[in-house]
């Protein structure tokens, strides 16, 4: 079963207000097809670190692992940096 959901987007700034206000032309919708959680062997993991290091950096997933963990790359170089990262526990 497909649901649709229409979250309000809030426009953040440092000239924010303390309560967003709602504008009719700032919305995004949200679509959520899936909602199976899979669970992933330490080997699966790897494999998809690998994959979206590959795909988002061109670096393997080792390599990212190994530069990673020496402080050679760094989160907010750019957001992929962060989308491969966060796979990391999922390696093992």
């Amino acid at each position: 079963m497909e649901t649709t959901r229409i979250l309000p987007y809030y426009e953040w700034s440092r000239n924010r207000p303390a309560r967003p206000t709602l504008s009719k032309e700032r919305f995004a919708m949200a679509t959520r097809t899936d909602n199976e959680i899979r669970e992933l062997t330490p080997e699966q993991g790897q494999q998809l670190l690998d994959d979206k290091a590959r795909q988002y950096l061109g670096i393997s997933g080792e390599e990212f692992r190994t530069r990673w963990e020496a402080g050679e790359i760094d989160a907010d170089d750019e957001p992929d940096v962060m989308r491969v990262a966060m796979l990391l526990p999922l390696a093992g």
